[in-house]
């Protein structure tokens, strides 16, 4: 059965999971499963709305944004992030656009979208409960 789910939304959800990925403390306690263009893709859409702020509340840039989260989600940074988001940007296929996978997994009753790409590493684990098995719960 197919939900009514709003852009708002979709952006909420993205939020929310990005937010736990900002504040994650070390390196490796979260793995990102998906690929490297979806967190440049994510980290856009977040730098966008102003959202990708430091622990101090200070305006990263995205490039710096990109570079952060890939060294903490155990992630090899692309080499040009900009020219990664304007391959995404050229995309015909619009079906393959991070938002509008996110948005159809809502559709099908994932409350977290993202969480499908995140895993909270074995040791982080017995670390830390802050986290539940799929970060974006």
């Amino acid at each position: 059965m197919k939900m009514e789910v709003t852009e708002m939304d979709v952006e909420n959800a993205m939020k929310n999971t990005f937010f736990k990925m900002m504040r994650i403390e070390q390196p490796g306690q979260v793995r990102w499963l998906g690929t490297a263009a979806d967190l440049v893709e994510l980290v856009h859409l977040m730098w966008l709305n102003g959202l990708t702020i430091d622990e101090q509340g200070n305006l990263l840039c995205f490039t710096h944004t990109v570079g952060r989260l890939c060294h903490r989600l155990s992630v090899k940074p692309p080499t040009n992030a900009t020219a990664v988001m304007n391959n995404i940007k050229r995309r015909k296929n619009l079906d393959r656009l991070l938002v509008v996978r996110c948005r159809r997994m809502m559709e099908q009753g994932e409350r977290r979208p993202l969480g499908r790409l995140i895993r909270v590493t074995p040791a982080a684990r017995e670390v830390s409960l802050t986290y539940s098995k799929r970060v974006g719960d």
